[in-house]
């Protein structure tokens, strides 16, 4: 049964769903996913559309499919294709997306990096002209930059869609002149009507600009001091647009999940292979498979999934499966789009260091179990007092995920879950307890078609991975 709308969704939902155009600029865990969904097929009923495509940053474009839609349209006769540059030049990948461009309602979701390849680029530019499409930008912060190839090509092709959508929490990340090219998305000629023919003149108006002297490059440059006129920018875009903050919506619930998705490496695929191979090898000769020798099997595949193997040769105690680390740039892109403070929960030292590096050192803290007592609570100590954005630490550390009060974070993400249920109950109520005055928002961060889907199955169905998981299980898991 799909669950009530909140209030904040119902109101929206009426006052915008016949819109051409439409900017939802809610933050995280807000439901500005459910609204765009049902705004869809609000117009699909009308015959105002007959199709959708989603782009989205690289793993949210998956949840789109994999969990929004069965979730908020349950039992919509709906063609769901995710597309994936990756496999776009496979016979079946081809075949999928030819069937999406005749299907009854097909709803496809691609990343912004496939929709800048050549065939990304082409399969869109021929969906548009062939369906009627409901077209949804999230997270269209990605498109903030006017010069950018990818923001022009994005910008041109939204005209070809009858109805559009931006969506996303941070619509002026870093300045105000980021929202200039997300509006001219919705209408090309946004600006204009509102008086400004150039985005100099945007700037110029919004901005207070000062001269530099670059002696390197031996020329003049100008750079922005300080933003002015904002009152009346906000009350251009109010007109086409809905703010909700999570502080200001009171009927949301205090726990909110959701996933982010990465595709495996090339190398970290065929391992991943390799292991499973192995195991069901094992499984097939009937030889018993005790808990213990499953937990070992599951812990190689999930560590393979994180981008790294264990070894006993040699000064490292890893084997790293290749650069860039899919898991860890997933979560570099989620935290992007993250207000506010936020926990993370990594089950390895390995992975605790590689996150930690990716950071700045003045905006986290590491909390592992490889600190003393003393040292770890003068960390949690800052990450209370609001002097640093992130803490990361793992959650079977039982100084930091037993008995702290957190919850000064409105975030917390699972980078990956160790087989405990205990430690993530506990882990996860560090924010969810006396004290919280703000929905919180549990991120975890997926592998599709790996274990990883599993365990984060398991543990939010409050199974204990560690004692209960059997031969048979793991024969379905991998």
């Amino acid at each position: 049964m799909t669950p009530e709308r909140f209030a904040h969704q119902t109101r929206v939902l009426e006052e915008s769903k016949d819109r051409e155009a439409f900017a939802v600029f809610w933050e995280q865990g807000t439901g500005k996913t459910r609204l765009a969904l049902e705004t869809m097929a609000h117009l699909a009923q009308q015959g105002k559309v007959d199709a959708a495509l989603v782009l989205a940053p690289n793993g949210v474009h998956q949840m789109w499919i994999e969990d929004e839609v069965p979730l908020w349209l349950p039992g919509a006769r709906l063609f769901l294709g995710v597309y994936s540059s990756s496999k776009a030049s496979t016979q079946k990948h081809i075949k999928a997306m030819d069937e999406a461009l005749k299907a009854t309602f097909p709803v496809v979701a691609m990343s912004y990096d496939a929709f800048m390849t050549k065939r990304g680029k082409a399969w869109v530019t021929k969906f548009l002209a062939k369906r009627k499409v409901f077209y949804v930008l999230d997270e269209s912060t990605a498109i903030k930059t006017p010069a950018a190839k990818r923001t022009k090509s994005i910008v041109a092709s939204g005209a070809h869609a009858p109805y559009r959508r931006i969506m996303t929490g941070t619509p002026i990340n870093n300045s105000p002149f980021d929202v200039y090219t997300q509006m001219r998305f919705l209408d090309q000629d946004f600006w204009r009507k509102a008086g400004f023919s150039t985005f100099t003149e945007f700037k110029t108006f919004y901005g207070i600009w000062e001269k530099g002297f670059n002696r390197e490059q031996n020329r003049e440059f100008e750079y922005v001091v300080s933003f002015r006129n904002l009152d009346h920018l906000n009350q251009i875009i109010q007109a086409h647009s809905s703010r909700v903050l999570r502080s200001e919506v009171l009927d949301l619930p205090p726990k909110l999940y959701s996933k982010r998705y990465f595709e495996l490496s090339p190398e970290q695929r065929r391992i991943y292979q390799e292991i499973k191979e192995q195991a069901l090898t094992v499984l097939a000769s009937g030889d018993l498979m005790t808990v213990p020798l499953v937990i070992t099997r599951m812990l190689r595949l999930h560590q393979v999934t994180s981008n790294y193997l264990p070894t006993d040769e040699g000064d490292e105690p890893y084997i790293s499966l290749g650069s860039p680390n899919p898991r860890l740039k997933c979560l570099m892109e989620t935290l992007e789009e993250v207000s506010g403070q936020a926990i993370i929960w990594a089950r390895f030292n390995h992975d605790v260091d590689a996150i930690c590096n990716e950071l700045l050192d003045d905006e986290v803290v590491r909390c592992d179990g490889r600190d003393s007592a003393v040292d770890r609570q003068e960390r949690i100590n800052l990450f209370k007092e609001g002097k640093v954005r992130f803490l990361v630490s793992k959650p079977q550390t039982k100084g930091v995920s037993r008995g702290q009060t957190l919850v000064n974070a409105s975030t917390v993400i699972y980078y990956n879950n160790t087989f405990s249920l205990e430690d993530r109950l506990q882990s996860e109520d560090r924010c969810h307890r006396a004290g919280l005055t703000h929905p919180v928002n549990y991120i975890d961060i997926v592998a599709p078609g790996t274990i990883d889907v599993y365990i984060v199955a398991a543990l939010r169905n409050k199974v204990n991975i560690a004692s209960q998981v059997t031969g048979d299980e793991l024969r379905g898991w991998i």
